[in-house]
């Protein structure tokens, strides 16, 4: 499929991944890139919810002809509001030549409650990655920060995202949460941390996700030699 001008690349829609904006109660949000060739293009998206179906139309603009060819990729994130807790169909569809939609893309989203994003990146300080490059070795890639839990019996913990990003030198992180019986309601601080082995160049940033669908970023990764 291409438009004079520009012609997409091999995968027109690729999906990075579905979030809870840190809003009370949390808003959905989809966020998603296209890969064209070319320069000077502009994104316009809608959305239309109906049930449990939810569509989003993607038309490519390029404002001005330009020669020199290259590989972009075009960012955009869809604010689908506020959701009732569920699975959910989402459909792509992408405006053609002709002027008309068809579908490119379909996923299952599944909507989360409010419980769910009570910890957004602001309960969390101190995070710091390191390797830890010191004679025996192996080698191995430490990740740690401290996160406010909203009771004692909150078990948070740091885990290997899959699938990774497109980037293979950026590590993806999810912090997952698991609630057990409440035995305080008082917020707590909890220490988390993460090892897997790695060379002193592997990484060159971390990125760890919340529940909520915020983010924090490590771009300064230290070694210990």
């Amino acid at each position: 499929m291409s438009t004079t001008g520009y012609s997409l690349a091999a995968s027109p829609i690729v999906v990075d991944g579905i979030s809870l904006l840190e809003s009370m109660p949390p808003q959905c949000q989809v966020n998603f890139h296209i890969d064209v060739v070319g320069a000077g293009h502009v994104l316009e998206t809608s959305h239309s919810i109906d049930g449990h179906h939810i569509t989003i139309f993607v038309t490519h603009i390029r404002p001005e002809r330009i020669r020199e060819k290259s590989l972009q990729r075009l960012n955009e994130a869809v604010n689908l509001g506020v959701l009732e807790p569920g699975p959910y169909v989402v459909t792509f569809f992408n405006r053609g030549d002709d002027g008309n939609f068809s579908p490119v893309k379909a996923l299952v989203l599944r909507a989360l409650g409010e419980e769910d994003a009570q910890i957004p990146p602001d309960h969390s300080h101190d995070w710091h990655a390191w390797v830890n490059a010191m004679p025996p070795g192996p080698s191995a890639l430490h990740v740690s920060g401290t996160v406010t839990v909203p009771n004692g019996d909150t078990l948070v913990k740091l885990v290997r995202a899959v699938p990774q990003g497109f980037n293979p030198r950026i590590l993806i992180l999810d912090l997952e949460r698991h609630d057990a019986t409440a035995s305080t309601s008082s917020d707590t601080e909890v220490r988390v941390h993460y090892s897997e082995a790695a060379s002193v160049d592997s990484f060159d940033s971390i990125h760890i996700r919340f529940p909520n669908g915020g983010n924090v970023f490590i771009d300064n990764i230290i070694v210990a030699y």
